[in-house]
Order: structure tokens, then sequence, then C-alpha cells
């Protein structure tokens, strides 16, 4: 896999793509967590080694933890006033990928690790057109800016939840909520509560591997449909 640098949507981030890959590779969009950055996830590109291409942004708002500088995607005390931009940020990036890849929503994937699970949500879920998946890991659903109005209109859109039952950081109770509030729109989400903190396990790769697959696929299967 090779790794490159680029900026889109006011964002720097990590690439990651086999060697010579062409352009139009099934795209990943994997958003870190509160006090990360883009080489957190990165390692997931590795750890699933499919042919796709990843992008690994960082988060707008450049975050001091603990003596090294991470990024958050929201202040935790000011969520209504952070979610829109970094949504707009996140929005930019996906276009300026997709003017320059040629893929659009439907071989592209959101997924996000806690407040990066959130943003997948606010973007995914607030998108005209659905993506190949929406892939949602210790997260949950922010009720910011009326996202409650758009659920009735992502029914078709495919949407993995993962939680750890023993999460100190995100209760597993806020992914349960997450999960009856999407049902309750319409939604169908693929659930699953595994028994582990906040974190990312052998077991959680498994089931994203296999939802990104059939996700990538369904998409291959519609271009080329008569």
């Amino acid at each position: 896999m090779q790794l490159s640098a680029g900026m889109g949507g006011g964002l720097t981030y990590l690439e990651v793509a086999p060697p010579d890959a062409p352009a139009d590779l099934p795209l990943v969009v994997a958003l870190h967590g509160r006090g990360a950055s883009a080489e957190d996830l990165a390692p997931l590109a590795q750890a699933i080694a499919a042919p796709w291409r990843w992008v690994f942004p960082n988060a707008r708002l450049p975050l001091d933890v603990g003596g090294w500088e991470g990024y958050a995607w929201y202040d935790l005390a000011a969520p209504e006033r952070d979610i829109p931009p970094s949504r707009r940020a996140i929005e930019g990036l996906l276009g300026d990928l997709w003017a320059r890849l040629g893929v659009g929503p439907a071989r592209t994937a959101l997924l996000g690790f806690s407040q990066g699970g959130v943003m997948t949500l606010d973007v995914g879920l607030r998108a005209a057109m659905r993506f190949a998946g929406l892939v949602v890991l210790s997260g949950y659903l922010a009720l910011v800016d009326g996202i409650e109005a758009a659920l009735p209109r992502a029914t078709h859109q495919r949407l993995l939840i993962i939680h750890g039952t023993e999460d100190p950081i995100v209760p597993v109770g806020r992914a349960r909520a997450t999960h009856q509030q999407l049902v309750a729109a319409g939604l169908a989400p693929e659930y699953h509560e595994l028994e582990m903190g906040h974190e990312v396990t052998s077991e959680v790769l498994a089931l994203v591997a296999r939802f990104l697959e059939a996700g990538f696929a369904l998409a291959s299967g519609a271009q080329h449909q008569p």
C-alpha cells in the first residue's frame, strides 16, 4: 500500500491505496475520534487489506492532549456550535475527492470512531444520495441542527453500528438510544454490542470488512446493470 498526503475541504489527510491503483477504486473515508489524528486510524487500511482507497482526514479543531497535539470535530461543551462547520468541511472533502477520483457516494463508505462516528451519522444521514455504507464505531447520534428531520429520508441507507458494552468513554446506552431512534425513523441499521471497551478489536475489523465488502459489491452490481 502507498501512503500520500493531501488536503480537501480545508482538511489535511493521509491517503492509502494500492500501488498504481486506478482512480475509481471503492473509497473509504475514515474519521478519527477526539484527541486523535489521521495516523491513529491509518492502520485500518493494512489490517483490513482490501483493494480499496482509504482517506484519513485530520479533524478541524486542534486539541492539546497532555503534551501531544490531536484534533477534535467538536468541543464536548458546544456540539451545536462545532458540528455544523465540521460537517461542511467533511462535505467539502468528499466533494474534492469525488471530483478528483471520479467516484461518488455509491462507491464511498464513511467510517468513524467515537466523535468520528458522530460525524459519520451527521454527514451520512443528511446526504441527498446514499453511500455504499456508514460505519459507526463507539459513536452515537448527536441531535443537533435538525437532524431528526433528515432521518425519514435516509431509510435506504446501509448502516453498521458497533459498540462496546464496557465502553467507559461513550456508554453503551448512547448506542442503544441511537439504535432506537434510527429504527423508529424507519432505518434498519446492523447493530452489534461486543464485550469490549472504547476500542477497535479483531472482531470489529471482521464485521467492518464484511459490511463494506457487501456494500461495494452492491454498488458494483448496480453500476453494471443494463
